[in-house]
């Protein structure tokens, strides 16, 4: 949609794009980093959804809808290939816990490793539900627009 409200500036997809590139290179301190800025979007999300300026027209809750179930689609594969690599990691020999903090966690990696990935997953699937949630929103809000004219 087009945004005629909105002063063109830095493009932000091409900042994301070059801080991580979808097809890498791939480290931990990347992978964390992204994971946190995106933690911290949210949190500016949070902020700019209050007042009127962070969504003046219902064609900015269309596309900020469309957006966030986006985010919500793509987050269970993040979810789920974690869960794939912990358990390979658990695994993986010499793999150990620390002491447990509370007399009910497991005491095997392979144990640990099962009820990571079984959250992991959990969360999956509730994501997925929580996205087909919205396109029921999404597809209401696209309805909405505003004619120009002031109420009486």
């Amino acid at each position: 949609m087009t945004h005629h409200h909105t002063q063109p500036g830095t493009d932000p997809d091409r900042v994301i794009h070059k801080a991580w590139p979808t097809d890498g290179p791939y480290s931990a301190q990347r992978t964390v980093t992204a994971a946190r800025a995106a933690g911290e979007l949210v949190r500016y999300l949070a902020y700019a959804t209050r007042p009127a300026a962070g969504l003046p027209e219902p064609a900015d809750a269309y596309d900020l809808i469309g957006a966030v179930r986006v985010l919500l689609d793509r987050l269970p594969q993040t979810l789920m290939q974690t869960g794939r690599r912990f358990a390979a990691l658990a695994a993986a020999p010499g793999a150990a816990l620390t002491d447990p903090a509370h007399p009910a966690d497991p005491q095997d990696p392979a144990m640990a490793a099962q009820t990571v990935d079984a959250g992991l997953a959990a969360a999956a699937r509730t994501l997925a539900e929580v996205s087909a949630r919205l396109n029921a929103a999404h597809t209401q809000a696209g309805r909405l627009y505003l004619t120009g004219e002031e109420d009486q």
